[in-house]
C-alpha cells in the first residue's frame, strides 16, 4: 500500500467554495463538461476529453498527442481517470489507481507508444471550485505541493519552478 503523508485528507473537498451552478466557463468547456460531469460511462468521457483537448489544448504537442485514433508517432497520451468514486474511496485509492496507470504508461512509453501521462480528476466539486488567493498559500486536499504521494519516484516540485503551485 502506498504510504500517505500525515495531513493528506479529502474530507474538505465538499467545503471548497463553488461557482454558482449557472456559471459558464466558455462554450467549449461547458459543452465538454456536459459529458464529463454526467452519468455516462468512462470511455465516453475519455473520448470527449481527448476530442476537446485535440481542438482546444494550448500546447501543439498536447493537441497532437490527443488525436483520437491517429496521434502523431510517439506522442500518444495515457490518461489516469480519477472519478468521484475513486475520490470517495480516499487517498489510498487515488494513489493505487495512479500507480497502476503509471506503470502501464511507463510500459507504453518504453515501447515508444506514449509520451505523456495525464491525471484527470473528473469531479463536479473540483470543476466548479472557485480559485482564490487563500488557496495559493493554504494547502487544499489535492494540491500539487503534496503530489509526491500520488506519483512516488517523481522529481519533487519546487516553489521556484513555474509549475510549483
Amino acid at each position: 500500500m502506498t504510504p500517505i503523508p500525515a495531513g493528506i485528507s479529502l474530507d474538505t473537498l465538499s467545503e471548497l467554495p463553488q461557482y454558482p451552478a449557472a456559471t459558464s466557463f466558455g462554450s467549449d468547456i461547458d459543452a465538454v463538461n456536459e459529458i464529463l460531469l454526467s452519468d455516462t460511462d468512462e470511455q465516453t468521457k475519455r473520448a470527449a476529453f481527448l476530442d476537446w483537448a485535440a481542438r482546444h489544448q494550448p500546447c501543439v504537442f498536447g493537441r497532437m498527442a490527443t488525436k483520437v485514433g491517429t496521434p502523431a508517432r510517439g506522442l500518444a497520451m495515457d490518461l489516469c481517470w480519477i472519478d468521484e468514486q475513486v475520490l470517495a474511496a480516499g487517498p489510498h485509492a487515488i494513489a493505487e489507481r495512479t500507480a497502476a496507470d503509471r506503470r502501464i504508461w511507463k510500459e507504453q512509453a518504453a515501447r515508444g507508444k506514449s509520451s505523456a501521462f495525464l491525471v484527470i480528476f473528473n469531479s463536479r466539486c473540483l470543476a466548479h471550485a472557485r480559485p482564490g488567493p487563500d488557496r495559493a498559500t493554504t494547502p487544499i486536499p489535492l494540491s500539487l505541493r503534496g503530489y509526491e504521494w500520488i506519483c512516488p519516484n517523481s522529481p519533487p516540485w519546487s516553489d521556484a519552478s513555474p509549475h510549483g503551485r
